[in-house]
């Protein structure tokens, strides 16, 4: 009798650590998420603020080259030339200042996207958090000390989840 007692208190204690390592590895495995989020956001914002500074240096390096043309082509062809070089310049100024806003414009879809991503992790984290570890009746009647919801063991015991995620057993005074 007693050999069969220490065998149900050790499968008992065997479930019981299986559980907690088992949350743990969950818990571990969201924050690896979390983290591989952080790292593809962070590389996609300096992946598209390096594009939009490449885009911007190639157009004004063409800006400043067009601008050389077209002052050049005036001088050599007089006043109609000279107009037709300042809307040039204009122009590619103009697209220019076009292919700045598209590189802004991606980076804030990539800060978007990383802020969706953490976002999306967080919540997952959040959730995992909040799982409750047991499947006992709950009583409606009684809360824990911070609002938490108090549930019945199978001997009658009472207790709540508390904030770490371990039972934390009520005794009959504190009722």
């Amino acid at each position: 009798m007693k050999q069969v007692k220490f065998l149900v208190s050790a499968a008992i204690v065997a479930v019981l650590l299986l559980g907690q390592q088992s949350f743990a590895a969950v818990q571990k495995d969201a924050k690896e998420k979390k983290e591989k989020a952080e790292t593809k956001a962070t590389a996609a914002k300096k992946e598209t603020k390096k594009e939009a500074g490449e885009k911007k240096e190639k157009a004004e390096a063409k800006s400043k080259e067009m601008k050389k043309e077209g002052k050049e082509k005036a001088e050599s062809k007089g006043a109609a030339m000279k107009k037709e070089g300042k809307e040039k310049t204009e122009k590619v100024e103009s697209k220019g200042k076009e292919i700045k806003k598209e590189g802004k414009e991606k980076a804030t879809k990539a800060e978007t996207k990383g802020s969706a991503a953490k976002k999306e992790v967080s919540e997952k984290k959040d959730k995992v958090e909040s799982a409750v570890k047991t499947t006992d009746a709950v009583d409606p009647k009684l809360h824990g000390p911070n609002g938490e919801s108090v549930h019945t063991g199978p001997r009658g015991g009472k207790y709540y989840i508390n904030k770490n995620g371990n039972k934390s057993y009520i005794t009959p005074d504190s009722k």
